[in-house]
């Protein structure tokens, strides 16, 4: 009885060495491959190399970047000079002389909480601007955002926009407001480390404030210094919007909020025929939006090329594959070929997505296609040079798509904001406004469909279809312009 036992233990002994053996050799060859890899790199494609060459060509810092950055300077304080110290700050968290964004998320990888080390790098931060003021006591503005959005049913009212007229802010901070508006690009950098368009957010409730003074000098008689503000604050956006595509999302924001404010004020006071062909004017100057979001991806090239080159090395190559398990995993060249091929079709489905053009009828972006990636994710992780920058470069041409959404849907409020202005001019009612829709022109119908608009039942709104998310405009789904 024994010898059979001891039998079946030494096969079993050998079986467990073979398969110990398969697996060594299995990932022996596969580190061999890792270091094939390794030394032999890939060049840079001539696509990758054009779109490398224009992003170099960005202004790196501006003088209305510093303005930016120092909007919220103490009073008497020059913001370029307060904007410079907080940004030789900031500098020094990139060359690691203090904390840094990857610092504190390797805190949090060796142990520590990460939420004390962003609560340590902000109170180094408040460090910083206290002494970049000098002594002085950095401004501040309240958080202007409670406006009710139309996919509830309540467009901002004309007393909603008045009230943030009459919110108190320093006196300095409109003017320094229109500086930057005015100023030409906002650059500091194109890396995720630079403080890319802080103060962005006041900005934002500064351009409130306006348009709630512009409906209020609208609602009392003095239309044109009214309509001043808005083709003014119009015009600053539009020149906003190419800086990057965060600037352009912070756009449609603003125009949005900019057409919500002429709903209401005309909703008090309707336009005459001389105030209405300035109010159109305006609606029209967001046609350049989808011109200006095809621009940002320059800016946006530049940001994807910073990623893999700011991340500080830790060592040798060994170390840090070590140390990043999916470093060995990660070809930066190969990516970047891969994100470059039909870059320009990828653009230009973006800014035809952003004009309301259908998808299926733009161009198809592409990348480089993996014989391994292609059929399982198990043998592109295992066999492929590159297979997260693959699955990076196969995940970021949807998020382009969004961004023309959201910006077609911006042009499509502006259609219908046309189309009210005028019903409301015209002095249309509400039992011939669904005849009148249907013979408006192409510029007062669904840039989606060129359908006219869709009216309520009773006549007494127009429906717009959402179909992107808006920060403003609300959840996708139909909502209601009143007349």
């Amino acid at each position: 009885m024994s010898q059979p036992k001891n039998q079946w233990f030494l096969r079993a002994k050998r079986l467990l060495r073979l398969g110990s053996q398969l697996v060594l050799g299995l990932f022996c060859a596969l580190a061999a491959l890792r270091l094939y890899y390794h030394w032999t790199p890939t060049e840079l494609s001539a696509q990758a190399q054009q779109w490398s060459e224009r992003a170099q060509s960005l202004p790196k810092d501006t003088d209305n970047g510093l303005r930016m950055l120092g909007l919220l300077a103490p009073e008497g304080t020059d913001p370029m000079v307060y904007g410079s110290c907080l940004l030789a700050a900031e500098r020094r968290y990139a060359k690691g002389a203090g904390t840094t964004p990857q610092a504190v998320l390797s805190s949090a990888h060796m142990g520590g909480s990460i939420d004390d080390s962003i609560q340590g790098l902000a109170k180094q931060r408040e460090k910083d601007q206290a002494d970049c003021s000098q002594g002085g006591l950095a401004l501040s503005i309240l958080d202007v955002m409670a406006l009710p959005s139309p996919t509830v049913n309540q467009i901002p009212s004309s007393f909603d926009w008045k009230g943030l007229a009459k919110l108190p802010v320093h006196s300095v901070l409109l003017p320094r407001y229109a500086d930057i508006m005015e100023g030409g690009v906002r650059y500091l950098g194109h890396t995720w480390q630079d403080p890319v368009f802080q103060n962005s957010g006041v900005l934002v409730r500064l351009h409130r404030i306006q348009l709630g003074q512009a409906v209020d000098k609208w609602t009392s008689g003095q239309q044109h210094e009214a309509l001043s503000i808005w083709e003014r604050s119009t015009r600053q956006w539009t020149l906003f919007a190419p800086d990057s595509l965060l600037a352009s999302m912070l756009t449609l924001t603003a125009l949005s909020e900019t057409l919500a404010s002429i709903h209401a004020a005309t909703n008090s006071v309707p336009p005459n025929e001389n105030t209405l062909s300035r109010l159109l004017s305006i609606s029209h100057a967001l046609d350049a939006m989808p011109d200006a979001l095809a621009a940002t991806s320059t800016p946006e090239w530049a940001f994807m090329v910073s990623l893999p080159t700011s991340i500080p090395p830790t060592g040798n190559w060994l170390e840090r594959t070590l140390s990043q398990p999916f470093g060995a995993f990660f070809d930066t060249t190969s990516t970047l070929n891969s994100l470059a091929l039909n870059s320009e079709a990828r653009t230009q489905r973006m800014k035809g997505l952003a004009q309301g053009l259908p998808a299926h009828t733009l161009p198809q972006p592409e990348v480089n296609e993996s014989p391994f990636c292609r059929h399982s994710l198990v043998l592109c992780l295992a066999l492929d040079r590159n297979p997260i920058g693959w699955i990076l470069a196969h995940t970021a041409n949807p998020s382009y798509d969004e961004h023309g959404l959201r910006t077609a849907d911006v042009l499509n409020f502006a259609a219908a904001t046309r189309l009210v202005l005028s019903a409301r001019q015209q002095q249309v009612t509400a039992d011939a406004l669904p005849q009148w829709v249907q013979q408006v022109p192409a510029n007062m119908r669904d840039i989606y469909t060129g359908q006219p608009f869709a009216v309520e039942p009773a006549g007494n709104a127009v429906l717009v279809n959402l179909k992107h998310r808006n920060s403003f405009l609300g959840e996708p789904g139909a909502y209601r312009l009143p007349l």
